[in-house]
Parts: C-alpha cells; structure tokens; sequence
C-alpha cells in the first residue's frame, strides 16, 4: 500500500480525508508492486501537473492539491492509474484513512469536516463511504468513523 495524496491533518490543503492510497493487487511480487505503485505516483504528479494543480507535498510524501471532493480526488487517482498503464480494480484497489476521529462536532456521532466546512450524522457519514465503495474500487477505509462513536460503528 503506497501513500500517494495527503489532506487533513497532513496537509495544507482542502482535502478533508487524511490518506489516499493505492494498492498493487495485481502485482506478482513485492518488487513490482513497488515498481507499480512508483509509476503510478509520477503518472499522478503528471496529472495534477496538466491540470494546474502540483503544489505540494502532505506530511506523509503524497501530493497535497487543493481538491473540492472525495470524488474528485479519486478520479484523478483513477485516471493517473490507466496513464500508468494499469486497470483499476484488478491492477489496483484503493484505500481511506479517513482519520473521523479529527472530524468531532461537539458530540460523539456528528461530523464537521476541518476544511470543507460540511457537516455530517454517522448515518449521513456511512452513506457518504457507501456511495464511494459503490462507485470506486476501494478495498479499505481506515477510521472512517470516530473511534468513539460506537453507535455510529
């Protein structure tokens, strides 16, 4: 798994989620994974070059842009991904730290996005992850929720 676009806490960005991530599930071993994964990260630079959009760098190594949604963050990790000359979904699968924990608003089970501003129930949350997981390969999303909302998990 190779951290390649920061937001949150990681980055100064608009980008709420802390991690985007790919992963090389197609890879034979663990040396072209890692190959994959490297050409996969320049194609992406490539990408958010074109589109005016390479700036900087998140705390943890991924690219930092200032995106306006989750979608759209994905589509360019998509897209970057078939210029790298893999297939989403059986070259590479996609995962979330989503780091909720940071997103409290005032009470366990609300939400407020640090950057966005938008606001959120666990239920409205859970949507929002099961739309995405509906519409792109995501294989994992980490603290998609905060670690005390029990009821929201």
């Amino acid at each position: 798994m190779m951290n390649i676009l920061n937001g949150g806490a990681h980055a100064a960005n608009t980008v709420d989620v802390q991690e985007f991530m790919i992963m090389p599930k197609g890879a034979s071993s663990f040396a072209e994974g890692l190959r994959w994964c490297t050409e996969v990260y320049h194609a992406l630079a490539g990408t958010l070059k074109e589109k005016g959009l390479l700036g900087g760098i998140g705390d943890e190594g991924g690219f930092a842009p200032n995106l306006s949604s989750d979608a759209e963050v994905l589509d360019i990790i998509l897209e970057s991904i078939k210029k790298a000359g893999y297939k989403a979904g059986s070259d590479f699968v996609l995962a979330l730290d989503a780091a909720a924990s940071e997103w409290k608003a005032g009470k366990v089970g609300e939400y407020k996005m640090p950057k966005s501003g938008r606001t959120y129930t666990a239920k409205e949350l859970v949507a929002h992850w099961k739309d995405l997981v509906e519409k792109y390969p995501i294989f994992s999303i980490e603290d998609a929720l905060d670690e005390e909302d029990w009821e929201g998990w």
